[in-house]
């Protein structure tokens, strides 16, 4: 019993020795804009994540949601404390990654980009959660848990299985911009 209390102990200090965040903004030389892009889906592809829009005229790469095990994947990088892990674990919790490089100075999209200035990347992680409109949970049994049907939330155009975004999750965003910018300087 002792043990099992000293690796609980350690999970926990080591969950909250993990929880801080660094910058999810980096800039580079426009001159390397095509190695950071190919290093950002990369690196995404290497997290684990499914790339749902690759567009490098725009600038921008985004992933399909990808959900996560939470207490069953306690070393899993996308967890950054123990009431996430526990989020995680009881409710669908998936997170999308949205990395856009634009022109430092303008704004303006990496194809209009002068060779001579600087590009600014921005790293955006969203998690969502996974709602079922109409489950009416019984408190005392779950077995009497029921799922009701509204017609108006068909006219409103929710479904059932619907996402809906919980926030930012800029720590994840963090990690992830860090990978790409390590993965630059090794270059």
């Amino acid at each position: 019993m002792r043990w099992m209390l000293l690796i609980v102990m350690g999970c926990l200090l080591a969950g909250c020795a993990g929880a801080g965040a660094g910058s999810r903004v980096f800039t580079l030389p426009a001159s390397r804009y095509q190695q950071a892009f190919e290093a950002a889906r990369d690196e995404l592809r290497r997290a684990g994540y499914t790339l749902e829009r690759i567009d490098a005229a725009d600038g921008e790469i985004l992933t399909a949601p990808k959900t996560f095990a939470g207490l069953m994947n306690p070393l899993g990088v996308e967890t950054r404390s123990v009431g996430q892990m526990i989020g995680d674990t009881i409710n669908t919790q998936p997170r999308t990654i949205r990395v856009s490089f634009r022109d430092a100075d303008t704004g303006s999209t990496p194809a209009d980009a002068d060779d001579s200035g600087e590009i600014r990347a921005e790293v955006l992680a969203v998690e969502w959660r996974l709602r079922q409109p109409g489950w009416r949970l019984e408190t005392e049994t779950m077995r009497g848990s029921r799922n009701w049907r509204d017609p108006a939330l068909a006219e409103r155009g929710a479904r059932p299985g619907m996402l809906t975004p919980l926030g930012r999750d800029d720590v994840l965003a963090s990690r992830i911009a860090g990978r790409i910018v390590r993965r630059l300087d090794a270059e």
